[in-house]
């Protein structure tokens, strides 16, 4: 079972799914759950939020904008552009 590590978060997830390219992995968001900015039960919402889009078929970072856990998470931990919200 593949565990990819690194202050993986909501803002992680789905390109790690991508790059592993199955379920069929582990995901360990210590700082995406504890760091995040509304505490570490919002940190957990946003990675099933992120999960839930992803298993949709959903763009994250448009399912983000009905979720303030999972925009929180993006805005965060999430590389320069949705920090600036693109």
């Amino acid at each position: 079972l593949p565990v990819p590590g690194g202050s993986d978060s909501a803002a992680t997830l789905e390109a790690v799914y991508r790059r592993v390219g199955t379920v069929d992995f582990g995901f360990v968001p210590g700082r995406g759950v504890f760091a995040h900015p509304m505490g570490p039960r919002a940190g957990a919402a946003s990675l099933q939020q992120a999960w839930a889009a992803i298993a949709a078929g959903v763009p994250v970072d448009g399912h983000a904008r009905q979720h303030p856990e999972l925009r929180a998470a993006l805005s965060a931990f999430a590389p320069a552009q949705h920090a600036a919200g693109e």
